[in-house]
């Protein structure tokens, strides 16, 4: 299930929620050592991610400290109550 991004604190959730993804999964103690994140790209060498607009909300260092938060939430939580379900055939036919 997806959810849109439509304000930038919610925007912030989302990367860090993507970001730190391998660690909550047990696959690496921290955030940077997994190597197929675009973590380096943000805070280490160029890579092929463009990082030019997240960067620009925030402060390098402000980034890091978030990303690099320690969190205990497991997954991001949606309202379900505005939910509309489709089926695949309504899903292909919106675009």
């Amino acid at each position: 299930m997806s959810e849109p991004v439509e304000d930038e604190a919610y925007f912030y959730v989302v990367m860090r929620y993507i970001l730190q993804n391998p660690v909550k999964a047990g696959m690496v103690k921290s955030v940077g050592e997994y190597p197929y994140s675009s973590y380096a790209d943000f805070f280490g060498s160029d890579g092929v991610i463009d990082c030019d607009f997240p960067m620009s909300l925030q402060k390098k260092d402000a980034w890091y400290e978030f990303i690099n938060a320690d969190t205990d939430a497991k997954r991001m939580d949606m309202d379900q109550t505005d939910v509309k379900r489709l089926t695949q055939e309504q899903a292909e036919d919106a675009f």
